[in-house]
């Protein structure tokens, strides 16, 4: 990746970070507050590779942990795999439309809401798994991909501009390393 998409994707965490600590409280439906900083976790295992999607998975979930009232560590350990998951897709996922990579982050979402609440329901946290279904996974699932739907046209646009560009340096640098003589 370039300079220029390592600080857009920088930007779009610390922008996630802001709104998961001061919005997401505030617009929280019936208890169920959307999960925004998994947009940085799948970002990461889409545009990079799979350590960066772990790690940022790892903070992420953390972060959510602390900022939530489950088991500590569950949600770090469920953010670290989808950030996982999300690298063993192809990188040219955001090349044709912003569609795609909005269904993988759905199926994410649903599958790291669905462990999340097993994991509360093992712990003693909830009590039926069709009261976490009803009212926890499929709301929450619903809920961050509408999030979903609002910022990845936005990345889709931003990575669009920039295209990865030939620097007048590197070519020469690839002559000079193979042998051949620069005029």
């Amino acid at each position: 990746m370039e300079d220029t998409d390592l600080r857009f994707y920088l930007i779009v965490c610390v922008i996630c970070l802001l709104l998961q600590l001061m919005v997401a409280p505030n617009i929280a439906i019936n208890g169920i507050v959307p999960n925004i900083l998994f947009v940085p976790v799948t970002l990461a295992g889409f545009l990079y590779d799979s350590r960066w999607g772990c790690t940022v998975g790892f903070i992420a979930g953390l972060l959510l942990d602390l900022l939530g009232v489950g088991p500590l560590g569950g949600m770090a350990l469920i953010c670290s795999i989808m950030g996982f998951a999300c690298s063993l897709l192809p990188r040219s996922i955001f090349s044709e439309s912003w569609l795609s990579p909005v269904g993988w982050f759905a199926l994410c979402a649903l599958g790291a809401n669905l462990v999340y609440g097993l994991l509360l329901l093992i712990m003693g946290e909830a009590s039926s798994l069709g009261g976490i279904l009803l009212y926890r996974i499929i709301p929450n699932t619903l809920y961050d991909s509408a999030f979903a739907f609002l910022v990845y046209p936005f990345v889709y646009w931003q990575l669009s501009q920039n295209k990865p560009r030939i620097r007048a340096g590197h070519r020469a640098s690839r002559r000079k390393s193979s042998g051949k003589k620069l005029k």
